[in-house]
């Protein structure tokens, strides 16, 4: 393993340690869950614990981000120069099948290229190959498709949802027993040590943070990957989270929207179908997803849900009033929508792929997850789609047009080398 990687991996493993014990009063011994004093409150000795200081963003702040209309302009202009199926391929993000060869990499990013990968724990047995496996991808990318980086994620939520389980990284519980702490603090400490690592492995990306609330104890799907049943503090912390993925640079992707906490059925296998009632929804499920909005979220997740009392007709992921008028809409999200994936039984059960596709893309999701197909194939439906006038090329830009500004947001878009000729 790289040295820079261990020794980052000490030093931030330290920060979080003297961190978490310099924004606490001392106490004589261990406290206990509930002795623990949230921020802005007073301690036992009456020295008050400080508020979660600021963070600097560098793609927020007036004086380091981009003009955000010559931005937009030189977008529309590297739009112009792709071909129909680099548009589409830029809004798929696919899986690494088990076994898969440099060969065959090759020739899914050059028959496909797509926006990006998400790794699985059968793609690698140590952070080493990790390593590798991002250096082959980046590598190969710049080859086949020059100056479009790639998406590279995974799921490292922390407790029974990690991506990376070795022994030279550190590892956290799951967001129920960060959140416990009740410390937006502690959480972004904890999310800044993950994230780094993430980092350092090569991803740029990670899905999280989970924004749906607590409902009963459940570990078939959300359960204790939730931060708590408090919609507020939810949102704080999902505050935090996005602080510190800004400080780590690495792009945080919230769900799953419009909450999965509700129900106990996992869309893994089967769609969960909700009668609450849309009040009940916008009261509790949608704040932390508003306030993570509001935060300047970037990405979110969809969660193929059927609201029965709002939207009897289509999951929350093909959705019109979902994404089109709630999301996009009311919400004001102008950032990049992801499906959970698509192959899900939620989904998979009930439409074809091809019916998919085409909802998906008519209500607005950016990026297509695919989590079990060869995603090559989804992207040559979709050229049919357009071919057949079921969708068209304006349809696909839009998408697009949102995944290519995030990339150039954090760096993935090599614009000197798509507009030669910007500076002149």
């Amino acid at each position: 393993m790289r040295a820079r990687y261990r020794n980052r991996i000490v030093a931030t493993a330290i920060l979080l340690v003297v961190v978490s014990v310099s924004c606490r009063t001392p106490q004589p011994e261990r406290p206990r869950m509930d002795d623990i004093s949230p921020p802005g409150h007073q301690a036992a000795d009456n020295t008050r614990i400080d508020a979660v200081p600021p963070v600097k963003d560098p793609w927020h702040d007036a004086d380091t981000r981009p003009d955000e209309a010559i931005s937009r302009a030189l977008i529309t202009t590297v739009l112009d120069g792709m071909s129909l199926r680099a548009k589409i391929g830029q809004r798929f993000i696919g899986r690494i099948p088990p076994g898969t060869n440099a060969a065959h990499l090759d020739r899914i990013i050059r028959t496909g290229l797509p926006g990006g990968f998400i790794l699985y724990r059968y793609n690698y047995d140590s952070a080493n190959e990790v390593i590798q496996l991002t250096d082959l991808l980046n590598r190969l990318s710049a080859e086949r498709n020059p100056g479009f980086g790639l998406f590279l994620t995974a799921d490292q939520e922390g407790g029974r949802v990690d991506a990376f389980r070795f022994p030279n990284t550190v590892r956290f519980p799951g967001a129920l027993y960060m959140g416990a702490y009740d410390d937006p603090l502690f959480v972004r400490s904890a999310t800044y040590v993950n994230l780094v690592q993430v980092r350092e492995l090569g991803l740029n990306m990670n899905l999280a943070p989970v924004l749906d609330l607590y409902g009963t104890p459940d570990r078939t799907i959300i359960g204790d990957r939730a931060y708590g049943e408090d919609p507020d503090s939810v949102a704080e912390f999902g505050r935090a989270y996005l602080d510190a993925a800004r400080a780590a640079r690495v792009i945080p992707v919230a769900k799953h929207f419009p909450g999965h906490g509700i129900t106990r059925v996992d869309s893994h296998g089967w769609l969960p179908v909700v009668e609450a009632p849309e009040s009940e929804i916008r009261a509790r499920h949608l704040v932390p997803f508003e306030a993570a909005v509001a935060h300047g979220l970037d990405a979110i997740m969809t969660a193929h849900i059927l609201y029965t009392d709002i939207d009897a007709d289509f999951p929350a992921t093909l959705s019109d009033f979902f994404m089109i008028n709630l999301l996009r809409g009311e919400m004001g999200f102008d950032g990049v929508v992801m499906s959970d994936g698509i192959e899900m039984g939620a989904i998979s059960r009930h439409y074809s792929i091809r019916e998919t596709l085409y909802r998906a893309f008519m209500v607005g999701v950016d990026i297509i997850l695919s989590i079990e197909t060869d995603f090559t194939e989804m992207i040559t439906i979709v050229e049919e789609l357009v071919a057949e006038g079921l969708l068209t090329e304006d349809q696909i830009d839009e998408g697009t047009a949102r995944v290519l500004r995030l990339k150039h947001k954090y760096g993935l878009l090599d614009l000197d080398l798509l507009v030669p000729d910007r500076h002149e």
